[in-house]
């Protein structure tokens, strides 16, 4: 009885303690959004200025998901002592098939990459 107590509050737990996805923009580059859209409206005057401030935002971006990245690291380091299982996590998409053998008469053994071709080797 008790087990069976102690097992459902950890899942309870485990529910109210659950994070949302990550924020791939932080509040910086939201401000330059907002501050970008304003410039838009008129473009002729102000093409240096957004321009600048697109070139911002990239920055931005790049910096708030690269001390994303290394939080999560960090956290799943301290938690599990494993860096594998955090990069796991941290992949955005897998590929289909990274690369296949076709069977030409010309070339026997050639990789390919192309979705089309692999599809063709595949059926």
């Amino acid at each position: 009885m008790y087990d069976f107590l102690e097992n459902t509050l950890k899942g309870v737990n485990k529910l109210r303690t659950k994070k949302g996805k990550s924020d791939k923009l932080g509040e910086v580059t939201r401000k330059l959004m907002e501050e970008r859209n304003e410039l838009l409206e008129k473009r002729k005057d102000n093409r240096q200025k957004i321009a600048n401030i697109s070139k911002k935002i990239q920055v931005s971006i790049r910096r708030h998901w690269k001390k994303e990245r290394l939080n999560f690291l960090k956290e799943q380091i301290e938690k599990t002592s494993a860096i594998k299982k955090g990069l796991k996590q941290l992949k955005e998409y897998t590929q289909w098939i990274p690369k296949i053998k076709m069977q030409n008469n010309k070339k026997t053994g050639q990789l390919t990459k192309k979705r089309s071709s692999i599809a063709k080797v595949a059926t």
